[in-house]
């Protein structure tokens, strides 16, 4: 948990306590996604499913703490998730 307040520490720049999309676009270049790199998406469309992803309780341009922990809990299953299935389909081959 400490890892995670640390990292939504450092894109909160203003130490205001929250994370704005200004915040996280200042931060995330959208043009290197594989989405906008293969000509299958383009930048600000990216850049709004990607925060989308993030700004979950309320809708409001705010990335919160809660939010943020949210986000990489899902992520941190997600993986463990691949990872046993990757680990069960190779003792089985």
């Amino acid at each position: 948990m400490q890892v995670i307040r640390q990292a939504y520490g450092k894109l909160d720049k203003n130490r205001d306590g929250r994370v704005t999309l200004e915040d996280i676009a200042n931060m995330y270049d959208a043009s290197q996604s594989l989405e906008v790199r293969t000509g299958k998406g383009v930048p600000e469309e990216v850049f709004k499913v990607f925060i989308s992803s993030w700004d979950t309780r309320k809708k409001d341009g705010i990335v919160t703490l809660d939010e943020f922990v949210d986000f990489y809990t899902v992520f941190y299953l997600l993986f463990l998730r691949i990872s046993l299935h990757s680990l069960k389909r190779t003792r089985t081959s």
